[in-house]
């Protein structure tokens, strides 16, 4: 895979992204960093790297903050 069809990857993903769930998220960021790794040359990779982030960021804002989640039932 290049970096363009990376892009194409990325950009079909952002499309979607309100309709899914946390879960589903993560799962697409996890196989867009695994197609990240086969990107060369490295600076590549690095740029689609940098592409994730956000998405991590998403969904670590989605995820309850266990600091501040109560277990009073």
């Amino acid at each position: 895979m290049d970096y363009k069809a990376f892009q194409a990857e990325y950009r079909h993903l952002l499309i979607s992204i309100e309709s899914l769930t946390t879960t589903q998220l993560t799962t697409e960021a996890n196989r867009l960093r695994t197609l990240a790794t086969t990107l060369h040359p490295k600076s590549d990779r690095l740029r689609a790297t940098r592409l994730i982030a956000p998405l991590d960021q998403a969904i670590a804002a989605e995820r309850p903050n266990p600091r501040t989640t109560s277990d009073h039932t």
